[in-house]
């Protein structure tokens, strides 16, 4: 078994296939593991529990969570670290588990802060890592929250979907295992492959983009579309997997640098009302939003560069292909089929949208009527993007 340890994120990157038996060396009196179910049934939770007991650490597990994690189940996980008052909180599972788990660690840290409204306030500056180290060993390669500053959390009251970032909120270690990874269904290999190539490529249009952001994100792009199919149809194939879990951390470096767009500002929007996961809904957008920002001259230069490692120049096209190959759906419309529904929400989300500080991140900054077009379009298929950018 042979693993490095790179400093680079938090303290620690600790990658390589078998690394999760870096756990056996830590050093601490009790720990709380924030896993998924799935975790609990291949048997990587209760591994995760014995290397920390062979540690000497006494260990208590929490799964109590939804989909979309909630303000409220965060400050509820949050009690029931201060009960339990661990010096080590560590997150097995996929982004909802690391999400989730990195908010209790900040309601852990920074007990005074007991609404979301006083979380947004005190932001800048939150305390971290007084009480608690915290661990992330992601089961999923996408949503990169295991090297990330970010959390997002629904807000109970609108059923927004709100952003919280701190450089404080980084990981301590993060532990990429992609022997963990393969027993993932063939679905969420799919959804959160997508997640982290939509990271790749927003974090390369970005507004903030610079050559750090530019280098890795330019890569990353091209090794998810390389590496996901691979991945996909052969779930044992070792080389792809672990290819696809650094392919999602290097996303989350990427905007951690540079920060994201418009897919995820419509993607917070949409995933906060009708309960979609987010990488499907980032697999519909993605190459819709591509379309629009082609009426950039710099992110359509960019995007060439990535489309033209693979021979073509249409990166959108590119995109549309993999997402067939991996059996997702081209519309909303596919998953939920309830029109009243969305169109009951429809201008609620649209002004979600607008409000959405990745959306003002976007290279090219889409209209009212614009976002109402697109959201239209992502549900019924109603709607064309011009290649120039333009709703049509």
């Amino acid at each position: 078994m042979v693993y490095a340890s790179i400093r680079l994120g938090g303290e620690s990157l600790v990658i390589g296939r078998g690394s999760i038996s870096w756990l056996a060396q830590v050093k601490g009196r009790q720990a709380v593991v924030v896993a998924s179910r799935s975790m609990q049934r291949n048997g990587y939770y209760e591994k995760a529990v014995s290397l920390l007991e062979a540690a000497g650490l006494k260990t208590k597990g929490y799964f109590n969570y939804g989909l979309n994690p909630t303000f409220d189940e965060a400050l509820h996980g949050a009690k029931f670290l201060k009960e339990i008052s661990p010096d080590w909180v560590i997150a097995i599972g996929g982004g909802t588990v690391m999400d989730l788990a990195k908010l209790m660690w900040v309601l852990y840290e920074n007990v005074s802060i007991g609404s979301i409204e006083a979380l947004q306030a005190e932001m800048d500056g939150l305390e971290m890592g007084k009480k608690a180290k915290f661990v992330c060993i992601p089961s999923t390669s996408g949503s990169a929250s295991e090297v990330s500053k970010s959390s997002v959390i629904t807000n109970n009251e609108n059923k927004r979907k709100v952003p919280i970032r701190n450089l404080g909120m980084v990981p301590t270690y993060a532990i990429l295992d992609p022997e963990i990874t393969l027993s993932l269904p063939k679905s969420i290999t799919a959804e959160t492959g997508m997640d982290a190539l939509t990271h790749h490529l927003e974090s390369l249009v970005s507004n903030n983009a610079n050559p750090i952001s530019d280098a890795i994100a330019s890569s990353g792009a091209v090794d998810a579309i390389k590496w996901l199919p691979i991945a996909f149809n052969d779930g044992s194939n070792i080389e792809a997997r672990e290819k696809m879990m650094f392919c999602s951390t290097m996303g989350g470096l990427a905007f951690s640098s540079s920060s994201l767009g418009l897919a995820h500002g419509v993607a917070h929007a949409i995933g906060a009302r009708l309960n979609v996961p987010h990488g499907l809904l980032n697999a519909i957008l993605l190459p819709r939003v591509i379309r629009i920002n082609t009426a950039n001259e710099k992110a359509r230069s960019k995007y060439l560069s990535v489309a033209q490692h693979f021979g073509q120049d249409d990166l959108s096209q590119i995109i549309i292909r993999l997402r067939d190959l991996l059996g997702l759906p081209s519309v909303m419309q596919e998953i939920i089929n309830n029109d009243g529904f969305f169109e009951d929400n429809l201008s609620t989300m649209v002004q979600d949208v607008l409000d959405d500080g990745l959306t003002k991140l976007n290279c090219v900054q889409p209209s009212r009527s614009q976002i109402l077009d697109l959201l239209k379009d992502v549900y019924y298929g109603s709607s064309a993007i011009g290649l120039d950018g333009d709703l049509k």
